[in-house]
Order: C-alpha cells, then structure tokens, then sequence
C-alpha cells in the first residue's frame, strides 16, 4: 500500500545517509585502500598501472597488473573531476554496492525486500562498500550477469546471454578474483552440455564464452603481450595471496549467518534429494564452493559471494521449517543491531575521526614535496602535500625495504605512529639521526565498546 511504500522509502533514504555520513570516517585509511588509490593516482600521471607506495618487485618492476583495468580507469574518472579524497575515492564503491542491492532485489525469487534488507545491513556487506577497493563494483556487474543468465534461460534468449557475457568480461576486467562470482553461470551451462548433449546447450555455452574470452584476452594481449607473459608476470610477483587450498577464514559477524546456511543445505538435501539442486541452487552453490576451495581470503573477499548466501536461505529455507520466518528475524535483528551501534559510535566519534586534522598536521610541518614513509594512514595527507610516499611496514623485509628507502628512495621524513614506538621500525628509520618535528594529538574518545569488523582499522 501507498503508506508501507513511504515507508520503505524513507528507510531506503536514511541508509544512503548513514552510508555517506560516515564515509569519510571508516574504515581508518588502510592498506589496500591506499594501494589501490596510489595506483589510481599513476595511472592519471603516467597511463600505466605501477605502483610506487612500496620498493618495487625482486623482478624490479612495479607494474600492478594482477588486477583489471576497469576500476582504476572509473576511479582516476572521478577524481579528475572531483579531487583527491577519502570520500570521492570512497563513493565509488558505495555507488556500486546500492547497484549490487538493486541486482539482488531482482534476481531475488521470495522476500525481495528482507533479502534486500539483509544484505544491505550485513556487516561484511557495509564494511565492503566503504573500503575503497573494487569489490562492490565487481559483484554489481556480476550479479548484473547472474540476473540476466536467469532472465536468458526463462526465454532462450541468445541475445541476453550474449549480454550475460559482456558482463561477465567486464567482472573479470575489475578483478579476476570476481570469478569466483560467476562461476556457477559457466558451470551451470558445461553441465547443461553433459545432461542434455543438444546442440542448443552447446550453442549457450559459446554464445556466453566468447565475450568473456574477447574482453579479457584484449585485457591479456594489451597488458602482458601473450599468455605466455600474462604467466611470466605472476611467476615474476614476490607473493600474489590469490590462490590456496581450503584455506577457510570466516569473519565473526558472518558465523550465525554461516550457521544457519550449513543447516539449510544439510536439510534440504536430506530432504529433497536431487530436487534440491535447481538451477538456481547450483549457481549460487557452485560459486561458494569453488570460492572455499581456492581463494585465500583475508576477510573481506568473500563479499564476492555473500549475496548467494541469503539467495540459499530465503529460497529454500521455508520449504523445508514452517517457521523460517523466525529465522529470517533473527538474522535481520543481528545485521540490524550491529549497523545501528556501529553507525552510533562512528557518529559519536565523528570528531576525534576527522582526517583533516592529520592532513593539516602534515601539511603544516612536512614541506610540500618531501619524500615520506609512514604507515597508510597518512597517505591521503602525504598526497595533499603534494609529497612522494612509501609504507615503512610493508612488503619485503623489514632489512631490504629500509635499504631501499634509505639508498634509492631516499627518504627526509618519518611520520612514527605509536603503534610502531619502540619497534625496529623506529630503531631504524629514526635512530639517532632525525630530530622530532612535531607530535600529533587527538582528543579520541576512549569508548568501552570497540566494533572490529575483519581488520583492527575496519570499524
């Protein structure tokens, strides 16, 4: 009715609120956020995907190819136009989370709206949206392509499976981590060719395999110069964290969530048998599987495949408990009760969060210029300052990355967080050679309740 419709829409307003009121506050800037900004920023300098915010390779180049091109190219879009900062970097991927919310409305069969709320209120699913990399828009577009693979298969329509395939190309493009997202589309269409062994399930699988293979391959031959290079490339990284075996990490705040997944699959095959594996089901089963069984994730990478964890639930759930509907509360009220007190205490902590205070802090002391190493959370004020940066903390040995910073890059100032005080960081970057500039103070509150999402820097 016109009133719930009201409703739902003011509550749709005062999320994209909460979204942006604390854009520019969490996460604390961290480290892939502001790697993947530095690459963005290079790549409006020089064209090319390098980095230069830590020492290069062993290899000695610094090229960042292991991931597409499509979302530096988005990103160093928008901050032509709009500048450097935390929320224009940020906006990006919270303009593609309420996309990927938009896909999960449509592809949903039952409960559109509850699983939109879950979704949008899941923990993982928030921190994700303000993270500053590109997960969100690659699980938008390829939920774009799990949506319209189903629209395809309702009508036999080739074209939209060609378009299916465009989508899934450009995922790929954004991160080929986000296969993970459409595996079950291709999994589903080679098990359609052994079960039917028609010409028409033939056909689907290469009317959505050529795009994708187009595309990427464009990606391959532009950036590697063959496949032989594309392997040569990886062969050549210090580490790429992209594939081990059943290394399983599940974030604490998706456990009940997990949980009662695990029982609806147990159930449902128990109970249903064969009848259980829809084609539905074998999409959204098949990406969780192969997502497990090969990704390492640290804790934020399985957002590439969290929608298909209430698709699970929602679709079968009720079928097989008559009362479901409590379930389904229960996971609304948690998701719920943890956005509420974690927008509450970034609102309350609003102040002692303000970057601008440790942009002003550098730029007052450090010359604009300066070459600088720190820790990631003083990039955004190291690039306001016009000053060349590198991590004193990560990549390489401890040993190797001084050398570098010391001999070839060359370093003028240190900026010590406390975290850091007493550590060899300190022994050896500051020494007894650098005299103390200037010491920053904040006034943060000290809170008894502390939301750590996967990262101590995420709440």
């Amino acid at each position: 009715n016109k009133g719930f419709n009201i409703l739902i829409v003011f509550f749709a307003l005062l999320y994209v609120l909460c979204h942006l009121a604390t854009l520019e506050i969490s996460p604390l800037p961290w480290f892939d956020e502001t790697f993947m900004l530095n690459i963005t920023l290079n790549y409006i300098e020089t064209g090319k995907y390098i980095f230069s915010i830590t020492p290069p390779f062993e290899s000695g180049h610094s090229d960042a190819l292991i991931y597409g091109p499509l979302y530096f190219l988005l990103s160093s879009s928008v901050l032509k136009v709009f500048g450097v900062g935390l929320f224009q970097y940020r906006i990006v991927g919270v303009f593609f989370a309420f996309i990927a919310l938009t896909f999960v409305y449509l592809i949903s069969k039952k409960n559109k709206l509850l699983v939109l709320g879950l979704l949008a209120l899941d923990p993982l699913f928030v921190a994700a949206s303000h993270s500053g990399r590109m997960d969100t828009m690659a699980l938008a577009l390829a939920l774009g392509a799990v949506y319209l693979f189903f629209k395809s298969n309702e009508k036999d329509n080739y074209g939209l499976l060609l378009l299916v395939g465009v989508l899934s190309g450009l995922t790929l493009l954004t991160t080929p981590r986000a296969f993970v997202s459409l595996f079950g589309i291709g999994f589903l269409l080679l098990l359609n060719v052994f079960r039917y062994r028609t010409k028409k399930s033939i056909y689907k699988a290469i009317v959505w395999g050529i795009p994708v293979v187009v595309l990427y391959g464009i990606w391959v031959i532009s950036a590697f110069g063959s496949i032989k290079g594309l392997f040569a490339y990886y062969n050549s990284l210090d580490t790429t964290g992209f594939v081990r075996f059943f290394t399983i990490k599940i974030v604490t705040t998706q456990k009940p969530l997990i949980l009662v997944l695990i029982i609806t699959l147990i159930w449902g095959v128990l109970s249903k048998k064969k009848a259980f594996f829809t084609d539905r089901n074998i999409v959204y089963l098949s990406s969780i599987f192969i997502f497990y069984l090969l990704i390492f994730d640290t804790g934020i990478y399985s957002v590439l495949i969290l929608p298909y964890f209430y698709f699970l639930i929602i679709d079968n759930l009720p079928s097989l408990y008559k009362r479901s509907e409590l379930v389904f509360k229960l996971l609304f009220l948690f998701n719920l009760a943890f956005f509420l007190s974690k927008e509450t205490i970034l609102l309350l902590e609003k102040k002692q969060r303000n970057h601008a205070d440790i942009v002003e802090f550098v730029t007052n002391n450090i010359p604009k210029g300066a070459r600088i190493v720190g820790d990631e959370m003083y990039y955004y004020a190291a690039v306001e300052n016009k000053s060349e940066f590198q991590y004193y903390h990560l990549y390489k040995t401890i040993q190797k990355r001084f050398d570098y910073q010391k001999n070839i890059f060359n370093y003028q100032y240190v900026i010590l967080s406390k975290r850091f005080e007493g550590t060899i960081i300190e022994r050896l970057y500051v020494g007894d050679s650098y005299e103390k500039v200037a010491t920053f103070k904040s006034d943060k509150m000290n809170l008894p309740l502390k939301l750590k999402i996967f990262y101590p820097s995420m709440y």
